[in-house]
């Protein structure tokens, strides 16, 4: 119903477009090696895991992406009960198969650039310097509110702005208690920067999610949080 809703089977079927030649980078706790995941994974070309740094860009073994915080290029996910990297893996480029029931991705057809290390501004140069034209974020920043915090992570994604690449993520959670972020604020940083997409939250009747955090404006995206189609062990 997700993709019905927002019209991907008329997209692809008119304009014939799955998502092929982009380069998604995904910010979040890696994947589990599933079939329909593994299959989207985007490959640097200039390196092998044999433990040596082949491409010269100071990091070993960045394969598929980059663990940023570990300082390796394992970007599976450690927790098999729940991954939420996974799941938003595969709403963005999940492949179809029997195994999946045919479940499918947005963009079936796009590339998966790993990355771990949500607060590291590497790992946006990194995505920057490997060609991705999207990053999806799924982390907030809370309690770094002070100014030249802010100023630091703006000037980055207004950056990757003007390179092309579009920054979007969750709006967050934060509608039943804003408190977190304090003032009553409910969308903290990246996402309240004004070239990053924040995206909320809705259901099968195309009702708000109760805790998606609202902005100061109307919202322009919404994203489907409960009861689609998905394989376990997902988050969502």
């Amino acid at each position: 119903w997700n993709l019905e809703a927002i019209k991907v089977p008329e997209a692809w079927r008119k304009e014939r477009v799955f998502g092929q030649g982009v380069k998604v980078a995904v910010i979040d706790s890696g994947i589990l090696p599933t079939p329909a995941l593994v299959a989207t994974l985007w490959k640097n070309p200039k390196e092998t895991f044999n433990g040596e740094d082949d491409d010269g860009n100071g990091l070993v073994d960045d394969v598929f992406g980059y663990d940023f915080p570990s300082g390796n290029g394992f970007v599976q996910e450690t927790n098999r009960m729940m991954s939420h990297g996974s799941a938003c893996a595969g709403i963005i480029a999940g492949r179809p198969s029997p195994k999946t029931r045919w479940l499918t991705g947005i963009a079936p057809k796009s590339e998966l650039m790993l990355i771990k290390g949500s607060f590291d501004l590497r790992a946006l140069e990194y995505l920057l310097l490997n060609g991705a034209d999207l990053v999806s974020m799924s982390f907030m920043i809370v309690g770094r509110e002070l100014g030249h915090v802010r100023g630091l992570y703006r000037n980055a994604f207004e950056h990757l702005s003007a390179a092309g690449v579009l920054a979007l993520g969750g709006a967050g959670n934060f509608a039943a208690g804003p408190r977190a972020l304090g003032k009553g604020k409910q969308i903290g940083l990246p996402k309240d920067i004004p070239c990053v997409v924040a995206v909320a939250g809705t259901t099968k009747d195309r009702s708000t999610v109760s805790f998606s955090s609202r902005g100061p404006c109307y919202w322009d995206k919404v994203a489907f949080f409960s009861n689609y189609p998905k394989k376990k062990p997902l988050s969502k």
